[in-house]
């Protein structure tokens, strides 16, 4: 049985430092034999690998590469730097923020006979050294609260928001307001009618519109005249006007008095690529406002105006 002694590793922490600091960690180590005595000038195999021990001694990177003692039995290599014959897993991709559930270790397999036979040499634990101690200042400017800033793409004027398990860009809320006057809606029409000039709105999947808008309606007839009412939206490129319950919407009575009426409103935004459930809508610009359903004969024609708000957020 060969023996194998590591009097020096030195650990670069990558991913998360400035832009000069070595992709790559150094390991510096010794091999010897059975004896104790160094394995001099001999060519060797080597493999060493990135281990999750909190979950097993998973590798999360691991490479193999040909090696060449000196006359002290000592040889060199950079991990995650060019040169190893094979690599399993992504150097670049392993997270090394001190803040993640995962702790990280180097195990060192060699194969001094060139056998394709590899003797393990352990499982070490990685330290710090100077340049670990600028990353931990880029650790703490990617943390608030001691909890992460997640990786997804920000766009400009995005606001961090904390979503329950990590702090994630996302464009800030906006209110539209509405208040304008109520159009003339006529009669004897199934589909929703624009109770007044609605707002354009582009929306972004993750975001929920919430509306609450009310109106002043009534009749020049002196009769009752049933309507339903919702809070609705049309792709701005046309389309039909679309009740935010899907087919749901309020019945109401509008008369020559005038009443006051309130709908309210909320939808959850998807990708663009999806197909929506009830209850939500793509990506994309919309118009969004009051829809008016009036079925009857008669057209509600003695009105005031609209007033409330969108909330995207």
């Amino acid at each position: 049985m060969k023996q194998f002694f590591s009097f020096l590793i030195c650990t670069l922490i990558v991913g998360a430092a400035v832009a000069q600091m070595p992709q790559a960690i150094n390991y510096q180590a010794v091999a010897r034999n059975n004896s104790g005595q160094p394995l001099a000038n001999k060519a060797i195999k080597v493999r060493l690998s990135i281990v999750n021990t909190a979950a097993g001694n998973t590798a999360l990177y691991s490479e193999t590469r040909n090696v060449t003692t000196n006359t002290l039995g000592l040889f060199n290599v950079q991990i995650g730097g060019p040169g190893a014959i094979s690599t399993t897993g992504n150097f670049a991709s392993v997270n090394w923020l001190n803040n993640t559930s995962t702790s990280k270790a180097l195990k060192v397999e060699l194969d001094v006979d060139n056998s394709g036979l590899f003797i393990d040499m352990g499982i070490q634990g990685l330290t710090t050294v100077p340049y670990a101690f600028a990353a931990d200042q880029s650790v703490n400017a990617i943390n608030i609260g001691g909890h992460y800033v997640d990786t997804n793409t920000p766009t400009l004027g995005d606001v961090l928001k904390w979503d329950g398990s990590a702090w994630v860009a996302q464009r800030p809320a906006k209110t539209y307001n509405a208040q304008t006057p109520v159009n003339v809606v006529s009669g004897g029409n199934l589909q929703f009618q624009w109770a007044a000039e609605p707002n354009e709105i582009t929306v972004y999947e993750g975001q929920t519109i919430t509306a609450a808008i009310s109106a002043i309606l009534g009749t020049s007839s002196g009769t009752a005249t049933q309507v339903g009412l919702a809070i609705i939206y049309q792709n701005s490129a046309g389309g039909p006007l679309v009740s935010f319950s899907g087919s749901g919407y309020l019945i109401v009575s509008a008369i020559s008095t005038r009443n006051l009426y309130t709908v309210c409103g909320t939808v959850k935004v998807v990708s663009a690529n999806a197909t929506p459930n009830t209850g939500e809508i793509k990506a994309g610009t919309y118009k969004i406002g009051m829809g008016i359903r009036n079925t009857s004969s008669t057209a509600i024609n003695n009105s005031d105006t609209i007033n409330g708000f969108i909330l995207v957020q």
